[in-house]
């Protein structure tokens, strides 16, 4: 068997960008959904905490008030809370999203990926799937993220262990910015932490792909015998003679 020591033709890269076969690290898109949410509750955190200390406050003051009033009340609060801070923080989520993943792999709309195939329920194939070094390597980075925050948010929590102890003797605003205080330390810590992931993520699922698609030098000599004549190919030869090109996502 002939090894694979050729790099992707320009139609065999077009033809995997078509079927929805293009490289994405999942990590990439955690890391930057991350950035935009921390952005987003640094921005508008300490007032969309004020609010919700207040919808509590109003909830447990509305004991004494008749019941159509006091829900009435609530759910108006809870409905702009909703409309003020929740949408544009969904919004914020979705838009980095679409950017994590448009950066790596660009505008890609793939039929095939969503077409049902009798390949996907193959016993064989799901079975080499879960010892592939794809899964190996998700298995190991799975565990190192959850060592990861366990060490942060133990390092954080001793640190504070005292200030813990006073909270219920502290008032609900004081507990509230506290706890605001905390969660943001573990956000920041995990945050790095999810950027490191991050790049080393990309590098190796650009790297696996890029050795998956390699090709024998009998497929890119069959490859140009069978698209010999045809006129996209024939342009695209002009603008590029090797007949090879550097491999990208997008």
């Amino acid at each position: 068997m002939s090894e694979k020591t050729e790099k992707p033709t320009t139609k065999k890269l077009r033809d995997l960008k078509e079927k929805g076969d293009v490289i994405k690290s999942e990590e990439v898109v955690s890391a930057v959904q991350s950035i935009f949410i921390f952005t987003y509750l640094y921005l508008y955190g300490n007032s969309f905490l004020s609010e919700i200390i207040e919808l509590i406050n109003t909830s447990i003051e509305s004991i004494n008030y008749e019941l159509s009033y006091s829900a009435g009340k609530i759910t108006g609060m809870a409905l702009d809370l909703s409309i003020k801070y929740i949408l544009p923080l969904v919004a914020v989520i979705f838009i980095g999203d679409i950017l994590s993943i448009v950066s790596q792999i660009g505008f890609v709309f793939a039929v095939e990926k969503i077409k049902p195939s009798l390949q996907k329920l193959s016993v064989k194939n799901n079975i080499k799937n879960i010892f592939s070094l794809k899964n190996v390597f998700e298995l190991l980075k799975s565990i190192l993220k959850l060592a990861f925050i366990s060490l942060v948010s133990y390092v954080i929590i001793r640190e504070h262990v005292r200030d813990f102890s006073n909270l219920p003797y502290a008032s609900n605003t004081v507990a509230f910015d506290y706890s605001f205080y905390i969660i943001s330390l573990l956000w920041k810590g995990i945050l790095v932490g999810y950027l490191i992931f991050s790049i080393f993520d990309f590098w190796f699922q650009r790297r696996n792909g890029e050795k998956k698609i390699m090709m024998t030098k009998d497929e890119v000599k069959r490859e140009s015998k069978d698209s010999d004549g045809n006129p996209e190919v024939k342009s695209e030869r002009k603008k590029n003679p090797c007949g090879n090109t550097k491999w990208k996502p997008g």
